[in-house]
């Protein structure tokens, strides 16, 4: 069925961010400063495509949902070149823009980890669930607040505070 197909597309995709992941994770490894990026950054795009890229986009699949999987598809790729056009001193409405779509696609993700977390019979699980979604969505919002930083700076959103609040969030409250 096409549902199938989609969400088999969806992991294969996947599976390509995360080899995107690991390309930057060895460049950081290595000391290489791609496309004149510090060594911080090259590492935390390693690390976005294997959340966003990968984890994100697996489980925006399994969800069924085309706003989330065509979001998350679109979103990941789209941040990645709006952060180098930045950084290229290009326009920053590009970065704001990309991140606007990946933020909306990612917190459609948690609204659905709530959604799963309600119609959850097993309350156990459905406390995981919520967690979860709830980290997602946080996490999102901090992630929309930093996006659009050229037009409303907020001074104490640095990215050692990003990477401590938006990252622990991402990678253990929800993934």
């Amino acid at each position: 069925t096409w549902q199938k197909r989609k969400e088999n597309l969806s992991h294969l995709l996947a599976a390509l961010f995360l080899t995107v992941g690991a390309a930057w994770a060895f460049a950081d490894r290595l000391g290489f400063a791609a496309f004149g990026f510090d060594s911080t950054i090259v590492l935390l795009t390693a690390a976005h495509f294997h959340y966003a890229g990968f984890c994100l986009l697996l489980i925006a699949g399994w969800t069924q949902r085309n706003s989330a999987v065509y979001g998350v598809l679109i979103g990941v790729p789209m941040v990645a070149i709006g952060i180098s056009s930045s950084h290229l001193d290009g326009p920053p409405l590009l970065e704001v823009v990309a991140v606007t779509i990946m933020v909306t696609a990612g917190i459609w993700v948690g609204l659905l980890h709530l959604s799963l977390a309600i119609k959850m019979k097993f309350r156990s699980f459905a406390w995981l669930w919520f967690f979860a979604g709830l980290a997602l969505i946080s996490g999102m919002i901090l992630a929309l607040l930093y996006g659009w930083r050229y037009y409303f700076p907020i001074p104490s959103l640095s990215i050692p505070t990003m990477y401590a609040l938006h990252g622990t969030l991402n990678a253990v409250g929800f993934a």
